[in-house]
């Protein structure tokens, strides 16, 4: 979403690419001071209470049983809301 907002697919609009990055380094930070990383495993442990590996079906089975299906895309709509957030901050 920055990307879209600040960016530019003119791969020589260097100052497009240096703002976009330091407001996604500031997405970065703000998500991390929420969950205490930025690792899907590490938030699976902080949301859930474990990892889950989906390449096994007990665990894919127990993701679903455990309110994986819940929690987790609550992760990404804070992700989205970060996003939302730093982009009507900076536009002009």
């Amino acid at each position: 979403a920055l990307g879209l907002e600040f960016g530019s697919a003119n791969m020589r609009a260097f100052d497009k690419y240096v703002d976009t990055m330091s407001l996604s380094k500031e997405l970065f930070l703000k998500f991390r001071e929420i969950y205490g990383t930025v690792n899907c495993i590490e938030i699976q442990n902080k949301v859930l209470g474990r990892k889950y590996d989906f390449t096994i079906e007990a665990d894919r089975d127990a993701w679903y049983a455990e309110g994986g299906l819940d929690r987790c895309p609550r992760v990404c709509a804070t992700a989205a809301a970060l996003a939302a957030e730093i982009i009507l901050e900076h536009r002009k």
